[in-house]
């Protein structure tokens, strides 16, 4: 029991001192350019292997987008919305997509989706839980030690980070597997 509040609160002290870092600007590592399709299939790949219960799917855009990015960052966010995902179902697609701008002063979009056959957020949650500290889920004893430590910073610091980057997140019912749909978008030609 003391080992897991311990691992517990070394979690939560590590996703506080995550956020507090990237609201301050002071998280970014040297922004590199990422084929995002690669990287991205990379990621699902390896999470297949460490959820292996879980069908994890790549659906990727067919032009491939370099991205300008630090690349920790879209580790966190893949990290986070997959392993979110895994956590309240087994059948998960992650998309990419690409939105090209209709006028030069707009910049070109990437658009991630990671969607689950979970139970869904629930319409009056959609904007709480990106708020620190919040979660919908409840307590399992059965649960994993993974899932024990969950300190509900995880959709929070994904949040601060497409806001850092000068883009938009939301949540909604994926309408392919029935679960939660989030729809990551990043400007393709960020200023900094």
């Amino acid at each position: 029991a003391i080992v897991e509040e311990v691992e517990q609160l070394q979690s939560l002290l590590t996703g506080v001192r995550n956020i507090s870092r990237i609201d301050a600007g002071q998280d970014l590592e040297e922004t590199k350019e990422l084929p995002v399709n690669l990287y991205i299939s990379n990621i699902v790949e390896h999470f297949q292997k460490k959820y292996d219960h879980a069908s994890i799917k790549a659906q990727l855009s067919e032009k491939e987008i370099l991205l300008s990015i630090p690349e920790n960052y879209l580790y966190r966010i893949c990290d986070n919305l997959i392993g979110n995902a895994v956590s309240f179902g087994n059948k998960i697609l992650v998309s990419t997509a690409f939105i090209q701008s209709q006028n030069q002063k707009d910049s070109d979009i990437f658009v991630l989706i990671v969607e689950d056959n979970g139970p869904g957020i629930r319409e009056d949650s959609t904007e709480k839980i990106f708020d620190r500290f919040y979660s919908e889920r409840t307590e399992n004893e059965n649960a994993s030690v993974q899932d024990k430590t969950h300190t509900g910073l995880g959709l929070s610091i994904v949040k601060a980070i497409v806001d850092s980057l000068e883009g938009e997140i939301t949540v909604a019912k994926s309408s392919n597997l029935g679960g939660a749909k989030f729809k990551v978008s990043l400007p393709l030609n960020l200023n900094k």
